[in-house]
């Protein structure tokens, strides 16, 4: 990796571009990505106290939506019943929820080494049929 970048550097001071702007460049490109990984997998893993809150929130984020899901399946007017939006507010609550959840696979994905083994993975699949759903 390192004779990667030193190469590219060499190609660059060819093209005319002073060393000291060149190893910038590389440095802020590389740089961004693995900061924005680091950021990501330091979130997710629950090893820091933002990480350990945001588990945390999942979780009982997570059981809400089941209990909503409850009291929206167990009403007495029948699953089908047609309500506004604006007025149906389990359906609002849902709604927010589920766009945590949205911003929260978007961290995972992130923070995932392997995007391919990441989207093949159970619980992006059990992603795939929650989320979107909510959204139509």
């Amino acid at each position: 990796l390192q004779l990667q970048k030193e190469k590219m550097i060499q190609q660059q001071q060819k093209a005319g571009m002073p060393p000291s702007a060149a190893k910038t460049m590389n440095i802020q490109e590389g740089n961004f990505v693995t900061e924005a990984k680091d950021w990501a997998g330091e979130l997710i893993s629950g090893q820091t106290t933002t990480g350990r809150i945001l588990v945390v929130l999942v979780f009982f984020l997570s059981v809400a939506s089941l209990v909503i899901y409850f009291i929206d399946a167990s009403s007495m007017d029948g699953v089908e019943h047609c309500q506004p939006w604006s007025s149906n507010t389990t359906q609002q609550i849902d709604l927010a929820f589920n766009i945590f959840f949205m911003v929260y696979f978007f961290i995972r994905f992130i923070a995932a080494s392997d995007k391919l083994w990441f989207m093949l993975e159970m619980y992006s699949f059990v992603d795939y049929f929650t989320i979107p759903p909510s959204f139509v």
